[in-house]
């Protein structure tokens, strides 16, 4: 595997962005999931809170993917 760039400060803040923007996104995906549980126990979840859970999920992957990319764990 090669050695991650040299870091810059832009970069640094970059990582610390994306780290926080990760950290955001579960925060919603717990809530988001909670909800689809509560509508879970009365009857049917709705379609778009299931596509917002789909959506957030695939940003999660997608920026833990570029956290890793940097050099960062997510």
């Amino acid at each position: 595997m090669p050695a991650p760039p040299p870091s810059t400060l832009g970069s640094a803040l970059e990582r610390d962005r994306l780290h926080h923007r990760t950290r955001r996104i579960e925060y919603v995906l717990v809530a988001l999931r909670t909800r689809a549980g509560e509508y879970k126990r009365r009857g049917a979840v709705p379609e778009p809170l299931h596509q917002a859970i789909a959506d957030f999920s695939r940003t999660l992957a997608d920026d833990r993917r570029r956290l890793r990319s940097m050099g960062r764990r997510a």
